[in-house]
């Protein structure tokens, strides 16, 4: 897969910057976006910013999904979503106050998104190991706090990609170290084994150690492929589901189009390839009843496969959203029932026991078609509600027999 160089000038960096740590997803200017934004899909980009002291690697992103805004004020902008686990940001500093990560680029390439020669890519990869710390002492409470709760399902890969994830979304390289015990471990593989270490020592186990030491993002900065992703070149994958869930912010949906998705071996591939899942109908669905539910008091959630998993104390719900008409809602609804399918057994296979499979689908308001289309999916146990744009709350989303906030609270 292709290595891309990100060129900011320094004053305009800052909507780009989170507290610390790799954003969930990134949003290309369309003057920058490049003539076939399909191939930045499984690349790798490496963020650089320019001042008037030089150029200052910022950080290295694994782009996940490809998509283009097309409604609010980033219309015509691509947003990519990023694997969290595959990518880090190397300074707490837009520009770091050191050289440490200073580099040379050539004076032809301009602010904006290049594709970059593999001698370059050796180069940065140079100055990023350099960089590495490795200390004795442990991390303090207050840094292990920071990394919040980390949702430990599956096996050790699983559990090693989700807390890999954690941190390098809460902290910088130059905010952490490595450690010469447990078999050297570099730094965000270090946090996380001592954060699993104090508040789940039960987990704390060799193989643990061992993922995360693999997959540390400073230990794959030279490929894009995992190793574990090996298969012959004829092999047709399997389909994937991202089971990797993050909450949802009803401020930043917008209609997208979806573009291209990494497809190279990644853990993070649809189900089903969902054109329709960024459509406005589909975006504002989503953007009402994840606004709603928030303001219930719960956490929505999504990822870059299922529209909507609903967090509850007893059965946690992982919703499907379709929009429909009278022409399609039998073949939307055959769509949602493979999708929910999949969804199920990925996250049994991830550790959600308890889920209960959901299908909102906008109704046709002709009765019988979605009484017929209800019959038949509850006989594969698809809990089928109806989304009603004209109906206030509770009722918008809704069966007759049931409501979506009655199956949640």
């Amino acid at each position: 897969m292709s290595n891309y160089i990100w060129i900011l000038d320094s004053s305009l960096a800052l909507p780009l910057r989170e507290e610390s740590g790799v954003s969930t997803s990134y949003v290309v200017p369309k003057y920058f976006v490049p003539e076939r934004p399909e191939n930045l899909a499984g690349a790798t980009i490496w963020i650089v910013f320019n001042n008037r002291k030089g150029s200052y690697l910022f950080g290295k992103i694994h782009i996940n999904l490809v998509e283009l805004f097309e409604d609010g004020i980033n219309a015509g902008d691509v947003c990519l979503t990023v694997d969290s686990s595959r990518s880090l940001i190397f300074s707490q500093a837009i520009v770091s106050s050191s050289d440490s990560f200073k580099v040379d680029i050539s004076e032809t390439l301009n602010v904006g998104l290049h594709t970059i020669e593999e001698s370059i890519v050796s180069s940065f990869i140079k100055i990023v190991i350099n960089n590495v710390m490795v200390k004795l002492h442990r991390f303090p409470e207050e840094t292990l706090k920071k990394m919040g709760s980390v949702p430990l399902r599956g096996d050790p890969l699983s559990k090693a990609r989700a807390l890999i994830a954690a941190a390098s979304s809460a902290f910088c390289l130059d905010e952490l170290w490595g450690s010469r015990s447990n078999g050297k471990m570099p730094p965000f593989a270090n946090l996380a084994y001592q954060w699993i270490s104090e508040y789940h020592k039960s987990e704390a186990t060799k193989e643990l150690a061992s993922a995360l030491s693999e997959i540390d993002p400073t230990r794959t900065l030279s490929f894009n492929k995992r190793s574990s992703s090996k298969k012959r070149s004829n092999d047709i994958s399997v389909p994937r589901v991202d089971t990797n869930l993050a909450l949802i912010d009803p401020d930043k949906i917008f209609a997208r189009r979806f573009v291209a998705q990494d497809s190279t071996g990644s853990d993070h591939v649809d189900a089903v390839e969902k054109t329709e899942r960024a459509e406005k109908r589909h975006q504002d669905m989503l953007r009402e009843i994840a606004s709603r539910f928030r303001l219930l008091g719960l956490k929505p959630m999504q990822s870059s496969s299922i529209d909507l998993f609903i967090p509850c104390s007893e059965r946690s719900l992982v919703c499907e959203l379709k929009t429909a008409t009278i022409y399609n809602l039998i073949s939307q609804s055959a769509k949602g029932l493979f999708q929910l399918g999949c969804y199920q057994e990925a996250m049994q296979t991830s550790g959600y026991g308890n889920t209960d499979q959901v299908l909102i689908i906008e109704s046709t308001k002709q009765t019988a078609l979605n009484a017929y289309v209800t019959k038949i999916l509850t006989n594969y146990e698809i809990i089928v509600l109806f989304y009603h744009a004209e109906k206030p709350w509770p009722g918008k989303v809704s069966n007759g027999q049931a409501t979506l906030e009655s199956l949640a609270l």
